[in-house]
């Protein structure tokens, strides 16, 4: 009589649950982690078996950084990684390569504005009583330009100017003879609602007359970002009766304190 026996083998199959992305963002708290110059970049991963790896990379450059993860215990795992030396208000897109999750994340982000060059082509002229400002944008505004400010001898004009003027008029009347020393700078607001601005000194003119004439744009007197120019002649180059009397005064005033 025959005896058979059966062998009932078992197999014990594990379901291994794929790694998948949680989160790849560049807020915390629903603010942003970007400055002018960097980003900074929060990475959640969820079923990562130890080690996780992933590889961030920016406009499809093909150079890769990688995110650096903090030790987990449980299902899910978190790293941060910060992109730098980026350029100002400049838009990057990002993409994320996990080891163990099948999918690409990607991610566009804006960098932070920053402090503007000085505004291009400054001058000033004398058009009737008043002195008119004219002015160009920056070549590299860094951002939107949020506004421009004019001061006048140490004194700001308020409110600034906003950011599609090109064109500023005193009120108050030139006064022959006196200098003025005015400077335009442009401003930028950033992420933090700090003010950056341009320097005024790269965007400053001392404008000086004595010509008492009454015709328009009779004096003009432009920046230069190495000296400033002081005109108080006529267009001609020709020189004014007034100067001629003025002169004579002072050269008078100097031989009567000799004598």
């Amino acid at each position: 009589m025959y005896r058979f026996i059966l062998i009932l083998i078992v197999y014990h199959v594990q379901t291994v649950i794929a790694a998948e992305i949680i989160k790849f963002t560049a807020t915390i708290f629903n603010k942003s982690t970007t400055t002018n110059d960097s980003i900074f970049l929060m990475v959640e991963l969820a079923n990562c078996s130890s080690p996780c790896s992933c590889l961030i990379q920016k406009n499809k450059t093909g150079i890769s950084t990688p995110v650096k993860f903090s030790p987990s215990t449980n299902a899910t795992t978190t790293g941060s990684v910060t992109l730098e030396n980026l350029q100002s208000y400049t838009v990057y897109s990002l993409e994320m390569t996990c080891s163990q999750v099948t999918n690409i994340a990607t991610l566009v982000v804006r960098t932070d504005v920053f402090r503007p060059s000085p505004p291009r082509n400054f001058e000033v002229q004398l058009n009737g009583h008043h002195l008119e400002l004219k002015w160009k944008p920056p070549n590299i505004p860094h951002g939107p330009i949020n506004d421009y400010r004019v001061t006048i001898d140490g004194i700001e004009i308020k409110p600034p100017l906003n950011n599609n003027a090109l064109f500023y008029r005193m009120n108050k009347d030139y006064m022959l003879g006196t200098t003025n020393k005015i400077s335009i700078i442009a401003c930028n607001i950033d992420a933090q609602d700090r003010i950056l601005c341009s320097n005024s000194k790269d965007s400053e003119i001392s404008y000086f007359n004595t010509n008492n004439s009454t015709n328009p744009n009779i004096s003009t007197t432009k920046s230069s970002l190495t000296n400033n120019i002081m005109l108080n002649t006529p267009p001609n180059g020709s020189v004014s009766i007034q100067q001629i009397s003025l002169m004579t005064i002072l050269l008078m005033k100097l031989l009567m304190i000799i004598y």
